[in-house]
């Protein structure tokens, strides 16, 4: 799929340093998806949290980038959030925030993080067990700059405060299989 941009949040803090960010999402495997972020932080304001690579909970207290995955037909969601620092959290919920749990994956998801001038790239290889034939996403981020209160990024903020959760911010197309 081609990357889409991702927005601050209409109502919340004007972003002082990172002035971009945009993500895609690619399915190389039936299994696999390749979720990616690309960050541009000329001023490396960016606070990057220490992670050991584990699940862990609360990730959206600190910069985190989140990936929403809902079937074309149900409530159901899952919820995926990925530190650059490597720690992360899978969920999932039978509908609107309700019926939260640990989604079980079959690997814990591969976190790459690498800067490049300044753009910091955060690369996420997800092994799902079950995948949706079609359906949609959301794309967001929680951003800590420096000195600043969270700025809420997302492809699409559904009205009122920051809510990813939201199913009417699903607005990034499920990637096909990519041909072999």
């Amino acid at each position: 799929m081609k990357p889409v941009d991702l927005y601050p949040h209409p109502d919340g803090p004007e972003p002082k340093t990172v002035d971009n960010i945009r993500g895609s999402i690619r399915r190389p495997d039936p299994h696999q998806l390749v979720v990616t972020y690309e960050v541009h932080d000329p001023e490396e304001k960016l606070i990057i949290p220490k992670g050991t690579g584990m699940r862990r909970d609360d990730l959206w207290r600190e910069t985190c980038f989140e990936f929403f995955l809902g079937r074309a037909s149900g409530d159901d969601y899952r919820e995926f959030n990925f530190s650059p620092g490597g720690d992360w959290a899978a969920y999932e919920f039978d509908r609107y925030r309700q019926g939260q749990r640990h989604h079980l994956m079959p690997a814990d998801p591969v976190i790459t993080c690498s800067r490049e001038g300044d753009t910091l790239t955060v690369e996420v290889l997800l092994t799902l067990a079950h995948m949706p034939e079609n359906g949609s996403c959301q794309l967001a981020a929680v951003i800590d700059e420096q000195g600043r209160a969270q700025v809420h990024w997302a492809a699409l903020h559904a009205p009122g405060k920051p809510d990813f959760h939201d199913r009417l911010s699903f607005a990034v197309p499920y990637p096909k299989l990519e041909a072999a």
